[in-house]
């Protein structure tokens, strides 16, 4: 169903977004169509995942539209349903798949790693079964919840002082940043890094000698503007 597939591309597309790339893609590409049956390349896949993130991977209510949607099966503290009601009625950042044949720019999409399952029509819905008799089952609500958010908070265009914006080629979150790429103002400061295996939060990581130079710069110019609102 949709909450396995789901679970499915996120455990593959997360490598990317969490800065190891190089490492998916030389595994993934060691097994091909040529040299191993469809089942061989969906076991080594699975092996990767599991390797990964962990053996527990998707036996957790995070991709289980039924659990999430059960207050007596999900634990307190988790981000789960937090993260959840934050994609469905705050930020609407829902990655679905591409329509089979959808055009872009002109051109036809490639076909995505999500299933076609795993829709805008799928990730709305599971909103609305996660939280619809707790915040409104009223069809749209979404839309305008998250239309909400933007106006009061700038969208694209962020109304705030003294906010640094660091941003990473490897993330998908980087196309929920600020738009158009560049410093929203003297007090929003905007920075990417784009480098091979850069990914979410990369910042935050210790700094090694062997670090890509983009990162250090995006790392530079934050400690600048640290340094220069602290002193304030």
């Amino acid at each position: 169903d949709g909450d396995f597939f789901y679970m499915l591309a996120d455990g593959l597309a997360m490598m990317v977004q969490y800065g190891a790339k190089s490492r998916l893609c030389s595994n993934i590409t060691a097994v091909t169509e040529v040299s191993s049956t469809p089942e061989q390349i969906m076991e080594n896949a699975a092996h990767l995942v599991k390797q990964y993130w962990g053996s527990e991977f998707g036996t957790t209510c995070f991709y289980d539209t039924t659990c999430l949607s059960d207050p007596s099966r999900y634990e307190v503290g988790d981000t789960d349903r937090s993260w959840r009601w934050q994609k469905c009625y705050e930020l609407a950042y829902l990655q679905s798949a591409p329509l089979a044949g959808q055009m872009e720019d002109g051109a036809r999409m490639l076909q995505p790693l999500r299933s076609f399952m795993v829709n805008m029509t799928y990730m709305v819905e599971q909103c609305y079964a996660v939280f619809g008799s707790d915040f409104n089952p009223v069809r749209g609500v979404v839309d305008f919840s998250t239309r909400r958010i933007n106006a009061r908070f700038g969208g694209a265009q962020p109304i705030a002082k003294k906010v640094f914006y660091s941003n990473f080629g490897d993330d998908p979150w980087l196309e929920a940043s600020v738009m158009p790429p560049r410093d929203v103002d003297p007090e929003q400061p905007y920075e990417v890094a784009m480098c091979d295996d850069c990914g979410h939060c990369m910042d935050f990581s210790t700094p090694r000698p062997t670090d890509p130079p983009e990162l250090k710069r995006v790392r530079a110019r934050f400690q600048k503007y640290l340094d220069l609102w602290l002193a304030e």
